[in-house]
């Protein structure tokens, strides 16, 4: 998510803006509810509109009570926390809840705290100036809730109560209080003035007040003491002092202000401090909870994340793309030497070979017999290119013919041997003559006994052989029947289905080719 940038801290009929300056939040300006501040905020806002900002709302009309709900599943559970919020607060959009850990004492149901603000104009009035100018608000949220950050903080960890007591810039005085680890809930006074320490009487008096108010029956058990926490403005960088206060039961602890946001790590701007400095260094990144805002509220800063997602993946890609490319570069430069390794080895060894080759002595006929071997098996070299080609054209027309076998050879007459005067042999140019002989095996399909039409068409693809120019001969070594006069026939007359064949065989001499056979 994107860091907020902006704050608009909303309190008592005022907006003060602060900005993310410097490693701070920076007070700008503070502009009246009630005078020209909505148009100055307009001015403002215009300036910069597309800064993330969050809204921190600190006014009276602020409730929070607990009650109770049936234990459900998680997913009902949520949906049966929003129906009883939106029936609790039914006149205000800002509203939230939250389901405690706290135990009711009763396994069937579970507590829960529901929040909102009472009066909305209070924070419509600048929110409408916002929205307008399409500002992407993230957050609405209040310093009650961001309180609780504090307590994690500060509380002792045995303390059945817990009460917080922050003081603003504008003089007023917030005292929050928590039950365990739950918030119970919050009150704001005025402070008098000339009494504005963190234990000075006035502060203790309304200390009892607010313990009053807060501290139900049963809430803490006999005997026991409420952790009361005061953050001083005025303390400087003091650590946390326990404070006597006649006449109260309380746990009292006085702490710095500087000193408690040097623990939380909230970086503060160089000036007076004042309590409000606290919740909003912790909205620079937004809080997991406590937030009053609804999804109409959010659409713009939605939209924003959006596009920073976006626009984040396209520089990923962007950046793969380049690595990509980078590391294409560092492999083809690598090809690149490779191959020219390998074409300078190249060029060593044909140097290499042409040196060697260049002292050896050849006798000229024994060059010449090579010469007479190498064409001699150039000539015997056997290729079925011819004979499938031979046997394919006389299939022509015969798709009565099966060819279930084809063999060749070549026929080498031996060569005549001359001599010289001198009794050495005469080497030859010429090649010995030879024969290519192909056999043709197969049978006539379909046939159901009639061997006189079966002995027609073997006898007619005999004719289509013969009549091709690449063939010499044709010589019939088997026929679906023998017709010669030698020949005599056996078998017997029945009713019962045979399996009758009608195969026939023939061996081909082939005219010599060009010595490719």
């Amino acid at each position: 998510m994107l860091p907020i940038d902006r704050i608009l801290y909303i309190h008592a009929g005022r907006c003060s803006v602060y900005a993310w300056q410097r490693g701070c939040f920076v007070h700008v300006t503070t502009l009246s509810e009630h005078d020209d501040g909505p148009a100055r905020l307009k001015e403002i806002l215009a300036a910069a509109p597309d800064l993330v900002t969050a809204l921190l709302v600190d006014i009276v009309e602020e409730e929070h009570y607990r009650d109770t709900l049936p234990k459900l599943n998680r997913f009902d559970q949520q949906a049966l926390l929003k129906r009883r919020i939106r029936r609790s607060y039914s006149k205000t959009p800002f509203r939230n809840g939250a389901i405690l850990k706290q135990s009711t004492g009763d396994p069937e149901t579970v507590a829960v705290r529901l929040s909102g603000i009472t009066r909305p104009d209070a924070v419509r009035v600048w929110l409408s100036v916002a929205d307008a100018l399409t500002v992407p608000i993230v957050g609405i949220y209040s310093p009650t809730v961001l309180t609780e950050r504090l307590f994690k903080a500060l509380a002792p960890p045995d303390a059945e109560v817990t009460l917080i007591s922050t003081m603003q810039s504008d003089g007023r005085i917030r005292h929050t209080c928590f039950q365990g680890s739950c918030l119970v809930g919050s009150r704001r006074f005025r402070g008098r003035e000339g009494e504005t320490g963190a234990a000075s009487d006035f502060m203790l008096t309304q200390l009892e007040s607010s313990l009053r108010l807060f501290i139900a029956p049963g809430m803490m058990s006999r005997g026991g003491q409420p952790a009361v926490i005061l953050v001083d403005n005025a303390g400087g960088e003091s650590e946390p002092v326990p404070v006597e206060a006649p006449g109260h039961n309380a746990r009292i602890t006085v702490i710095g202000q500087p000193a408690l946001a040097r623990q939380l790590k909230i970086p503060l701007e160089d000036g007076p401090p004042c309590g409000e400095t606290l919740f909003i260094g912790q909205l620079r990144r937004r809080p997991s909870g406590g937030d009053f805002s609804k999804d109409r509220h959010r659409r713009y800063g939605t939209w924003r994340n959006w596009r920073s997602l976006a626009k984040a993946a396209v520089w990923a890609i962007a950046a793969i793309a380049v690595g990509s490319a980078v590391l294409n570069s560092g492999r083809s430069f690598q090809y690149q030497a490779n191959a020219s390794a390998l074409t300078e080895q190249a060029r060593r060894l044909t140097e290499a070979e042409q040196h060697t080759s260049s002292g050896f002595a050849v006798d000229p006929l024994a060059m010449r017999a090579s010469v007479t071997s190498y064409r001699g098996l150039q000539a015997n070299r056997l290729e079925p290119r011819q004979f499938l080609a031979v046997a394919s054209t006389a299939l022509r027309g015969h798709p009565q013919i099966r060819l279930d076998a084809i063999e060749w050879q070549v026929h080498q007459a031996e060569p005549v041997v001359e001599y010289d005067e001198f009794g050495e042999e005469i080497l030859s140019d010429e090649l010995p003559e030879r024969r290519l002989v192909m056999r043709l095996g197969g049978g006539v399909e379909p046939f159901e006994g009639d061997y006189a039409q079966a002995f027609a068409s073997v006898a007619s693809f005999e004719q289509s052989l013969q009549a091709m120019p690449a063939v010499k001969t044709v010589k019939t070594i088997r026929m679906p029947i023998d017709v010669s006069p030698r020949s005599s026939v056996e078998g017997e007359v029945s009713r019962r289905r045979q399996d009758f064949d009608a195969l026939f065989e023939f061996e081909v001499t082939l005219e010599p080719t060009d010595g490719r056979g």
